[in-house]
């Protein structure tokens, strides 16, 4: 059985799915903020931290490209 873990004590990990699929399309995070609308700081939050998560209608748009 899997005990969820407390927020307090969740280690924060890299958000390896995001940061895998800006290497696949070959972006950086500057290139993804400004199609998203967004400050790079913000891409790098994401990254950083896994349980941020994009609001609706920002994550969309990168994939319209």
């Amino acid at each position: 059985m899997v005990r969820p873990v407390p927020h307090g004590q969740r280690k924060r990990t890299m958000n390896h799915a995001l940061r895998r699929a800006l290497a696949n399309a070959k972006m950086t995070e500057t290139q993804l903020a400004e199609a998203c609308g967004v400050d790079v700081k913000t891409i790098s939050r994401w990254i950083a931290n896994p349980t941020r998560i994009p609001t609706p209608g920002i994550d969309g748009r990168p994939a319209r490209r």
